[in-house]
């Protein structure tokens, strides 16, 4: 065989034309701006859904933060103001907000005072997020020097925070003991 025609041959038929080297059809560059704008609206829609769960899970973690803390002063006898409360810290939660409070209540129910208690600091929650569950506003207090509950709903309370534009939901459970749990 003559090796001279065979590569000749060769390089006839793998060989481009000169005048199309490098370059794409208006098709193709068509096909890969589509596909790269479908890619790019997936991961801006799952980025903005993500973010609702985070919201929605640090409004709970942050909640339970705060019932923890009202039970820590208790069991600690913290004060406020210059002096302890006899009757303990509470937390008072509605649908928008919640609050930490010194139970200044003197007596021996042990009740949430909107008007008489020491409010130490109040919170909203994120915009479209909601307590759901229970139904109404709900209080819980914490006794010194064990940390007693009492509270306005029967223990344990599953309390139920809602994302409310994409129905989301987290749910915290206070135990009788005062354990409080975060789970979806």
């Amino acid at each position: 065989m003559n090796w001279k025609i065979f590569r000749n041959l060769n390089s006839q038929v793998f060989k481009r034309p000169s005048d199309q080297r490098g370059s794409f059809t208006l098709v193709e560059m068509v096909v890969v701006l589509g596909i790269t704008a479908f890619l790019a609206a997936l991961l801006i829609a799952n980025m903005r859904s993500g973010g609702e769960d985070m919201d929605l899970t640090a409004e709970a973690q942050k909640l339970a933060g705060i019932v923890r803390q009202a039970q820590m002063m208790s069991l600690t006898g913290q004060q406020v103001n210059d002096s302890r409360s006899a009757y303990g810290y509470g937390v008072y939660v509605d649908d928008t907000s919640y609050s930490i409070f010194s139970n200044d209540y003197d007596g021996s129910a042990y009740a949430y005072d909107a008007g008489g208690d020491t409010v130490i600091r109040s919170f909203n929650f994120l915009e479209n997020i909601e307590m759901t569950n229970p139904g109404s506003p709900f209080y819980i207090i914490f006794t010194p020097p064990l940390g007693e509950i009492y509270a306005s709903d029967p223990l344990p309370l599953n309390v139920a925070l809602t994302y409310t534009s994409v129905n989301l939901n987290r749910y915290l459970r206070i135990s009788s003991y005062g354990e409080v749990d975060i789970y979806r």
